[in-house]
Formats: structure tokens, sequence, C-alpha cells
């Protein structure tokens, strides 16, 4: 997913720029301005993209490790009460009177 928006991001940019320059050699120093100033508000508004969907990813790969560290934990309290139970079973027909 990085890797797409990354190779789009840079993609756009060389397109801006290489259009800029192809347009022909009577490009003014305000018209340059202007289209670096437009490269820099896509790299802007990609760069922006590329960190919130790099947060939401981080999100999600934290609330699942803690799931799993929920269910795990859970799964070790059911082992130990059958455990226990099976404990208490075995001192109870050993203390039985005969």
């Amino acid at each position: 997913m990085f890797a797409s928006q990354l190779k789009s991001f840079v993609l756009i940019a060389t397109l801006s720029f290489t259009a800029a320059m192809a347009t022909s050699n009577e490009v003014q120093a305000a018209e340059l301005s202007d289209i670096t100033g437009q490269i820099e508000q896509v790299i802007a508004s990609q760069t922006q993209q590329l960190l919130q969907s790099a947060r939401q990813e981080l999100m999600l790969s934290l609330r699942m490790q803690v799931a799993e560290a929920i269910d795990e934990l859970n799964t070790q309290i059911a082992d130990t009460q059958v455990q226990s139970e099976k404990d208490d079973t075995v001192l109870l027909i050993s203390q039985k009177p005969e």
C-alpha cells in the first residue's frame, strides 16, 4: 500500500516537473515559481495521505496485538481454572474416608 502511494507520489511530481520544463524555453521565472509551488502542494498532499495511511495501519496493528494478547491471557486463565478444578477433585478423592 505504501509502495503504490509512494510510486504515485513520485510519478505525479515527476510528470508535473517534466510538463513544466517541456512547455517551452519561454517559461518565465514567475511561471516557474508557480509550477514549483504546485509541485510542493502535490508533495505536501501526498505526504499527508501517506502519513494518515501509516497512522491507520499502525493503529490497526496495535489493536490486533492487544486483541491477541487478551485472547491468550483469557486462554491461560481458563486453562488454569480447569487445572485447579482437577487438582481440587484429586484432593477430594484422596481425602475421602473409606
